[in-house]
């Protein structure tokens, strides 16, 4: 990414905080998703699974610019 300072990683920086933001407007769905998936599953990944730790992540009463520090 030609560096730290370089545009392109600029650039990709930017990319990765709007993403973030996206997905907050989504919690929802997601949460919904991953509560199907988890119901019956003997999956290890679900075994230490909080869906309010998963949720606080997103960090959904932040300002845009916290979150954005946050990512960051």
């Amino acid at each position: 990414m030609d560096g730290y300072g370089s545009t392109t990683f600029t650039y990709w920086k930017m990319q990765l905080v709007r993403g973030f933001m996206e997905l907050r407007g989504h919690v929802e769905s997601l949460t919904t998703i991953i509560k199907i998936m988890m119901e019956g599953s003997d999956l290890p990944c679900f075994e230490v699974f909080d869906i309010n730790t998963f949720i606080e992540r997103f960090k959904e009463r932040s300002t845009d610019k916290e979150v954005s520090t946050l990512v960051l």
